[in-house]
Parts: structure tokens; sequence; C-alpha cells
């Protein structure tokens, strides 16, 4: 049985779920940290009708875009 090259799956893509997102931005339920990825355009990955995820490589760009000042390491 072969896998043809459309379906196969990404290689080294983390997936995250809304409650990890969340945390990552700081909120304390997945209720706030969803009505804040669609209030600030934080890009995610429809499953399904129910279910979103994240790509943790594209969450962490759009914090880094976010960025406001000098960040130097102390």
């Amino acid at each position: 049985m072969s896998t043809q090259p459309d379906q196969q799956q990404p290689t080294g893509i983390r997936l995250l779920s809304i409650k990890q997102v969340a945390g990552l931005l700081g909120y304390t339920n997945r209720i706030s940290g969803w009505r804040a990825v669609k209030k600030l355009g934080i890009p995610y990955v429809r499953i399904n009708r129910r279910r979103i995820v994240f790509e943790e490589d594209e969450v962490q760009a759009w914090i880094k875009r976010r960025s406001v000042g000098n960040r130097t390491a102390a």
C-alpha cells in the first residue's frame, strides 16, 4: 500500500490545542483564548466543524511579529 504525495502527513509540525495557545497568550481558559484568536487574527487550521488546531511555528511567528520595542537579553 503506497501513499500518494498529496496524502502524506507533514513531518516536524507540532500542533497545539486552543488551550495550549491560550496559555501561551496568558489566558487562563480556552474561551478567552478563542476570543483572542478571533479578534487578533492568530492563524489556525480547521480540522472539521468543531475542531481547530494551531501550528506551533505559525503561532510563534505571529507572536514575534507583534513584539514591540527592544527585546535584548540581559
